[in-house]
């Protein structure tokens, strides 16, 4: 599985991990000093035992999504110059697409709670022992920070660390 297509099934679970940790961790430190950390989401799902199922759920469901995604944005670049059989093909991929990421949704569902709270539990339990106050998910805090010493704040190996296989 490539690296886009692995980040993109796994793009709702870190959605949903991201706001979670959003909520738990404290936003207070002594004398207004806040310690920000980042965890990579996606390297701690993939080290958790249920990180294979959930992987497998992936793999059924990504090449089809995948295929259906290509078509239409391939007939969404054409615009107003589809024809009627074009136009048809459109609805029937987005309608599909729709069907499949819904029946996804609902099959990941069950693996992405427990692990969203399990995760979310190791996460603030790994940063509150080091000090930090925030802790964001590395792909969010690419797109929002500017600087950010990587390895000084890098919670991901000691998340998995305490993983209980």
């Amino acid at each position: 599985m490539t690296v886009l297509a692995r980040r993109i099934t796994w793009g709702a679970a870190l959605l949903v991990l991201s706001a979670a940790l959003y909520t738990v961790l404290p936003l207070s430190a002594k004398k207004g000093d806040i310690k920000v950390g980042v965890v990579d989401l996606t390297k701690v799902l993939s080290a958790h035992p249920k990180g294979a199922a959930l992987e497998k759920i992936n793999i059924k469901y990504q090449p089809q999504l995948k295929a259906l995604s290509t078509t239409i944005q391939a007939l969404e670049k054409k615009g107003t110059l589809l024809t009627s059989k074009e136009k048809q093909t459109l609805n029937v991929a987005k309608t599909d697409a729709a069907a499949l990421s819904s029946k996804y949704q609902k099959e990941a569902a069950p693996f992405l709670k427990g692990m969203q709270e399990e995760l979310t539990g190791l996460v603030k339990a790994t940063a509150e022992k080091q000090g930090f106050g925030i802790v964001m998910d590395r792909e969010i805090a690419k797109r929002v920070i500017v600087y950010a010493n990587e390895t000084a704040v890098d919670l991901t190996d000691e998340t998995i660390k305490n993983i209980k296989k």
